[in-house]
């Protein structure tokens, strides 16, 4: 079962210049001051509310990523030592702190992305909670890269990858 991380961050204009940036947080004040409950943090899910606002945020959730990885040539299958992990999709790309062992067996912990949303409508408070996915490519020296994706359904499994044959 994932843990799930409180929201980290709210949505916010990333990378604007100084005018841009004096704009967005005025836009944005002035939306929350009219779409929000005013003071105090927001009622509890299920409780009463009146006009329509909503509250997003982001974070992240924590899943366990274990498995094995084969390199398979011709008929032979064998487990893969030193097969990398690189997230090419749904998070930061970027090469994962997990390799695979002398028996081609991995384990860490991966982050997803999660949005979570709290808000008002038809007068009762509701909310969402949506964890992600990210994708990643195994990669290993004389093998063709495999793309596997990790949610937060993933269980421990066997990846293969074709590789060259030895000379």
């Amino acid at each position: 079962m994932p843990r799930h991380e409180p929201p980290f961050r709210a949505r916010g204009a990333a990378g604007a210049g100084a005018a841009g940036v004096l704009l967005a947080v005025a836009i944005v004040a002035g939306a929350l001051a009219c779409a929000t409950p005013a003071g105090g943090p927001p009622p509890e899910i299920g409780s009463s509310c009146d006009g329509t606002w909503s509250i997003p945020t982001d974070g992240v959730s924590v899943v366990p990523f274990t498995g094995t990885v084969y390199g398979k040539t011709g008929g032979d299958r064998r487990p893969l030592e030193g097969a990398r992990f690189v997230v090419v999709a749904g998070a930061p790309h970027g090469r994962l702190p997990i390799l695979a062992g002398a028996a081609g067996r991995f384990q860490g912990k991966i982050l997803l992305p999660t949005h979570a949303t709290r808000e008002c409508r038809d007068g009762v408070v509701k909310a969402g909670y949506v964890v992600g996915s990210v994708t990643l490519s195994v990669r290993a020296e004389g093998c063709e890269d495999s793309i596997v994706t990790v949610d937060a359904r993933w269980q421990a499994r066997d990846i293969e990858l074709t590789c060259k044959s030895r000379s």
